[in-house]
């Protein structure tokens, strides 16, 4: 993947994370660690029922992507924080 698309993708998610309420820390990485405000493995399960893998330490970690992979990512955090509430 292009340097160019990685930033991209990074920057994508980080903002969208962000409209959710999660704090994102900065990166130069091709990876955004996050605080969803919530309970990391189960936010890691409800991820990997969608068939999304990230990695969960004190903070939960997420790879960047394609544009399309990073969407779903987006869309599957909405509905598990969403259903949070």
């Amino acid at each position: 993947m292009k340097k160019e698309k990685i930033v991209a993708g990074a920057r994508y998610i980080e903002e969208e994370l962000r409209k959710l309420g999660c704090d994102v820390y900065p990166t130069q990485k091709n990876f955004i660690l996050f605080e969803p405000h919530m309970d990391y493995d189960e936010v890691r399960d409800q991820l990997i029922e969608k068939g999304i893998h990230i990695s969960t330490h004190m903070m939960d970690r997420v790879s960047v992507s394609t544009q399309e992979n990073n969407e779903y990512f987006i869309q599957c955090m909405k509905e598990i924080l969403e259903g949070s509430k």
